[in-house]
């Protein structure tokens, strides 16, 4: 048995295939009308959450920790990374 679409069927699905690839558009242009007329103010600092961006910067306890192990950097880790498996698993 050999499927068969019909002009109807095609119709309806090659419209929303096209109207899906629209949208995008359609909001971003609705979007950019309303900053432009003032009804969407845009906010002074955006956080972008995409980027794991931290406006704060590294805690203190961070850097210290990275400074106080930054000779061990260049070293294989095998045998610390059983004791992290270790670790792991007990959580």
């Amino acid at each position: 048995m050999t499927p068969t679409i019909t002009r109807r069927q095609a119709l309806l699905r090659s419209s929303l295939l096209l109207g899906a690839a629209a949208m995008p558009r359609t909001l971003a242009a609705a979007l950019q009308e309303k900053q432009a007329t003032g009804l969407a103010t845009r906010p002074e600092y955006i956080i972008r959450a995409g980027t794991n961006e931290n406006p704060y910067g590294m805690s203190r306890v961070a850097l210290n920790a990275i400074y106080n192990n930054l000779d061990k950097s260049s070293h294989y880790n095998f045998r610390v990374r059983q004791e992290l498996h270790q670790v792991i698993a007990d959580l």
